[in-house]
């Protein structure tokens, strides 16, 4: 796709996902609905439910 894997971004909600996306080096947004967001640390950014997370709130974090 021409694209580098830091230009994708992954929502993961357990320990091992987030591992799984921080290994392909993309970034990432822990959802911590059923885990502490501790356990989400490899996450770029935590929030407590998908709802949370508006395409603005995306556009934002990852012009950054």
């Amino acid at each position: 796709m021409g694209m580098r894997p830091e230009e994708y971004w992954a929502a993961g909600d357990s320990p091992n996902g987030v591992a799984f996306a921080s290994a392909a080096r993309l970034r990432i947004i822990g959802i911590s609905g059923i885990h502490a967001p501790e356990a989400l640390a490899q996450a770029e950014r935590v929030e407590s439910s998908m709802p949370e997370i508006s395409l603005h709130k995306l556009q934002d974090w990852f012009a950054q």
